[in-house]
């Protein structure tokens, strides 16, 4: 279950261009790079003209991208149970 979802990148920071791309990380108890594929999937399948990047947040091992991602990281969904 996903707990939240963070936006994270040049979107998040408001310095992105038409094109750029949507980086979101996603945080929660058994969540794995397989959910965030499976997102990333539904993402492509859809009809957001965007290539849209889904992180598993647990899964990222350079430590300066998780600080980005909690300082400036905006959150686009929470579960209710979070």
């Amino acid at each position: 279950m996903i707990d939240y979802a963070k936006l994270y990148g040049s979107r998040a920071k408001g310095n992105y261009h038409e094109r750029s791309d949507i980086d979101i990380a996603v945080v929660g108890d058994n969540i794995d790079r397989f959910t965030s594929s499976a997102l990333a999937l539904d993402f492509a399948d859809s009809d957001i003209p965007l290539v849209v990047d889904v992180h598993c947040f647990h899964d990222i091992k350079n430590l300066q991208l998780r600080d980005h991602i909690e300082r400036v990281g905006q959150v686009i969904y929470e579960s209710k149970g979070a």
